[in-house]
């Protein structure tokens, strides 16, 4: 058994709104040297929550297809367009692997726009070496989960996409890349046109570029909201004017539509999150 890595950097695009202290815990771990092309990490969730009753968690996904192992069901998981929304009840747990942008056609010859949104058989998608891996993991430490999961996409025999390895390219530069607020730019600093890279995102990786930068973009007013002190208001029109957008009106249709709140009522709940959380330590 290989020994675990586990994940360092910060989780991007949590829409926090429960107190932390709730016993739900998620881990991260690095994928091994030979699946790293096409395998961001393995994330596995663990909760109890039978004192605590239902709790909503929030997130705005990233452009990448994820496989989910949940007893009973192993299923790969498109591209969510919008906020990934889950009631988490009673006690249970997740496996799941994230794969790179792009990274999943590495396993599959279907385009990516086809998972979008949508939730498919594994055993389906896969193949039968995926039967029964769902009931398998579900009683594993998190080292023998993760190796199950190496084990089995090491028998897929992953086949490197040099176009997927080219889109993937292009959706981190977005992701580094703050500046980056038009599909225009992406297109003169990858040196593509604007129809092949269309084309390029839909089949490789599911979503279009527009959809991809706006997504980071927002991912970089959550994050900047989460730094804000205690009492100090976000600067709104000067978050627009970063993101691109032609104005502050702009800024907060496009934030409601991915968040499903407008940006000053999820301060809001940020921050009566926060205040219960003070009060229950």
């Amino acid at each position: 058994m290989a020994p675990l890595r586990p994940k360092t950097t910060p989780a991007r695009g949590v829409l926090r709104s429960d107190p932390e202290t709730l016993p739900i815990a998620v881990t991260r771990f690095e994928p091994p040297a030979d699946l790293a092309p096409f395998v961001e990490h393995f994330w596995i969730v663990r909760w109890d929550l039978r004192a605590h009753g239902p709790r909503t968690q929030e997130v705005l996904p990233h452009p990448s297809i994820h496989w989910v192992n949940e007893y009973p069901r192993s299923e790969i998981q498109g591209i969510v367009r919008g906020r990934f929304t889950r009631v988490l009840r009673g006690r249970g747990q997740v496996h799941s692997v994230k794969f790179r942008p792009g990274g999943f056609s590495a396993f599959v010859d279907t385009p990516m726009h086809r998972f979008t949104g949508k939730r498919s058989s594994a055993v389906r998608v896969l193949g039968p070496v995926l039967r029964g891996v769902a009931a398998r993991v579900r009683d594993c430490s998190d080292a023998e989960a993760v190796d199950l999961l190496t084990d089995v996409l090491r028998r897929l025999e992953p086949t490197p996409d040099p176009a997927a390895r080219r889109a993937g390219e292009i959706v981190l530069t977005i992701a580094a890349d703050h500046e980056i607020i038009s599909v225009a730019q992406v297109c003169a600093r990858s040196d593509i046109s604007r129809l092949n890279l269309q084309r390029l995102f839909r089949r490789k990786i599911g979503v279009s570029p527009k959809w991809v930068i706006q997504r980071y973009r927002l991912h970089e007013v959550v994050e900047r909201i989460h730094a804000l002190p205690p009492g100090e208001s976000p600067p709104w029109a000067a978050l627009a004017v970063d993101l691109g957008f032609t104005d502050q009106a702009h800024f907060a249709r496009t934030f409601r539509a991915f968040v499903g709140v407008s940006p000053g009522h999820y301060v809001k709940r940020l921050r009566s999150g926060a205040a219960a959380a003070a009060h229950a330590s």
